[in-house]
């Protein structure tokens, strides 16, 4: 007598693979599968390990290196990078005149990648003036103002 014996791959169930939402700070940021994943399943990561702002669909491809078990169909999730607020201030300042050069001063900081410009930032004659700095986010990383306006007073 003789008989034939199957072995069906198995299943491999219990995974997940959740997208994740942040905020951006200048470092690499991936997703992964959760889960229990047995010995020789290999998972490719497609768009994953990104650092700017931006909305990432990224994909987890399975493969079998043993041939015992039935791979998942690739698995998509979303990596969300979210831009950092920028947070800085201009305040109004009033000097007394004493003939030296008086300016204002940005509080707050300003990463790598804003570009500041300002009007005329330097007076040491008595007046108002209008002083206005404006800010350019060359990444697309950064939530910022687009300008920030304050008043120097020399009495």
């Amino acid at each position: 007598m003789t008989t034939t014996l199957i072995i069906n791959k198995a299943s491999i169930e219990g995974i997940s693979f959740i997208g994740s939402t942040l905020t951006y700070d200048g470092y690499n940021h991936s997703i992964y599968v959760n889960g229990y994943l047995p010995n020789g399943i290999i998972i490719e990561y497609y768009n994953n390990n990104n650092i700017n702002a931006g909305e990432y669909e990224v994909t987890a491809v399975f493969y079998d290196t043993t041939g015992n078990y039935i791979v998942p169909e690739p698995m998509t999730a979303v990596l969300k990078i979210n831009k950092l607020t920028i947070d800085v201030s201009l305040e109004n300042q009033t000097f007394s005149y004493d003939g030296e050069y008086h300016s204002l001063s940005l509080n707050g900081y300003i990463p790598y990648g804003i570009s500041v410009t300002n009007t005329t930032n330097s007076f040491n004659k008595a007046g108002e003036y209008t002083v206005t700095y404006t800010f350019i986010d060359t990444t697309g990383n950064y939530n910022i103002v687009e300008s920030l306006e304050a008043t120097l007073t020399i009495v």
